[in-house]
């Protein structure tokens, strides 16, 4: 999961009814906090994801 620090990803979690889309912030042992675009930090535990993808256009990307 490291290697998607600062990426924007969307995330299926199994607590939530929708995805959701935010910036990998930090990856922690057994965590990952997610920055959605109004700025709210979302911390979740690894093992609640069930799936995940980045998105096609990352900002700042060439």
């Amino acid at each position: 999961m490291e290697k998607f620090l600062g990426t924007i990803c969307i995330f299926n979690l199994t607590f939530m009814d929708r995805s959701i889309t935010g910036m990998v912030k930090e990856v922690g042992k057994d965590f990952i906090l997610l920055e959605m675009r109004d700025g709210r930090l979302l911390c979740a535990r690894l093992d609640t994801i069930l799936g995940f993808g980045m998105v096609k256009n990352q900002p700042g990307a060439v």
